[in-house]
């Protein structure tokens, strides 16, 4: 299939065209992602609540993003929050 859109010259400028579009979508889509700054507009204001109000003795449950700046240990990898950590379950 690549041979022929390779020797077919009338095909060949459809298929460019196709695939620069889906390249296009797809940078400008991560682009948009990137743009977000969604661990500096969301993460960091809960990492920096939570670093006032914790303690030795805390455990913290949520997303893998607050495991890279709170203290290890004290974080449970749980968007359940208890639900699938099967921390509070009653046994």
């Amino acid at each position: 299939m690549i041979e022929h859109f390779t020797r077919n010259t009338p095909a060949r400028l459809p298929a460019v065209a196709a695939v620069l579009a889906v390249v296009v979508v797809q940078v400008a889509g991560l682009g948009y992602s990137i743009n977000l700054h969604h661990y500096r507009t969301k993460c960091c204001p809960v990492i920096a609540f939570l670093r006032a109000r914790m303690s030795r003795r805390s455990l913290v449950m949520g997303p893998a993003e607050l495991g890279l700046a709170l203290p290890f240990g004290q974080v449970v990898e749980d968007l359940g929050f208890g639900l699938y950590s099967a921390i509070n379950r009653i046994t």
